[in-house]
């Protein structure tokens, strides 16, 4: 089963914030995409 989240993300400065669609309270927050790619590849 193939499950399909929205998702709304925005870049202030070197920094990324995101939300779900279908779950507004869920916020996520990270850094610079380099950085994510080397701690989680």
């Amino acid at each position: 089963m193939e499950t399909r989240q929205q998702m709304i993300y925005w870049k202030v400065e070197q920094f990324w914030g995101g939300k779900f669609v279908d779950h507004p309270a869920v916020v996520t927050q990270g850094g610079r995409a380099e950085r994510a790619g080397r701690e989680h590849g």
